[in-house]
């Protein structure tokens, strides 16, 4: 395995870094400072360019693909691997992969997540996560178990990664079932938690306007400035007024 962690961490270290202010280099923009990870600093559709490449051991041009055996050296190249944008390799092979087979191998896909520290791993691997939770309503209790985690990372999952982008599902998770996950996290302190409680709140407002608009309005007062943010960025002037005004009043 480690000869196939060289090899895609020799191609993506070789790609010329683009020069950035320290505000936007990737390691305060994407790790905010806090993740452990190391950052190429590469264009992501570089990234992209790389994985449609190929690898030795992966091409996804080729339908002969071992797949079996690439499921075990992308889990071994996102647990193994010091830098950001080799690991979002991994994320793009599980990307390229049918929802059946996640859920087949949901047991690594899963496992990616104790190593995620930073929003884009995060978000990347919400996509997986909202599909197949959308195909098996039964990994709700595993967002249950995210949502009382002590790992931030885990609670802001139980929350963008139930919808991640709402237009993607066809059979989204209930109001009824998400509001307590979002009840939990309304007060969390975390600064990524707070902006998966906006994130969430948006992109079921998308889908349930009316009841969604409804709990905004009664929780105005307590949804902290990071989620207040992202919650009202879909609302119409009208409804961001009074939503503004409850905030207000209830200071």
């Amino acid at each position: 395995m480690e000869q196939y962690l060289s090899e895609v961490e020799s191609i993506l270290t070789k790609i010329s870094p683009v020069h950035k202010s320290e505000k936007w280099m990737a390691k305060n923009y994407v790790g905010g400072g806090r993740s452990k990870l190391k950052f190429l600093d590469i264009k992501i559709p570089q990234v992209r360019a790389a994985f449609k490449q190929g690898f030795s051991f992966f091409n996804i041009k080729n339908k002969s693909n071992n797949i079996k055996e690439c499921w075990k050296i992308f889990d071994y190249i996102w647990k193994n691997s010091e830098y950001f944008e080799v690991m979002l390799l991994a994320s793009y092979f599980a990307a390229s992969r049918p929802v059946e087979e996640k859920i087949k191998y949901d047991y690594l896909l899963f496992s990616w997540l104790d190593k995620s520290d930073n929003w884009a791993h995060s978000d990347e691997l919400s996509g997986h996560y909202a599909q197949m939770l959308e195909f098996d309503n039964s990994y709700y209790k595993l967002y249950e178990e995210w949502n009382r985690s002590n790992n931030p990372w885990k609670r802001r999952q139980s929350l963008v990664g139930i919808l991640l982008y709402a237009r993607f599902r066809k059979k989204p998770l209930s109001w009824r079932k998400i509001k307590p996950l979002v009840d939990r996290l309304l007060l969390d302190e975390d600064y990524y938690v707070q902006k998966g409680v906006g994130w969430c709140l948006r992109e079921t407002f998308n889908l349930y306007p009316d009841v969604v608009l409804q709990y905004m309005q009664k929780k105005a007062h307590v949804i902290k400035p990071a989620a207040w943010t992202a919650c009202t960025e879909k609302l119409t002037k009208a409804q961001k007024a009074k939503l503004s005004k409850l905030r207000k009043n209830k200071d």
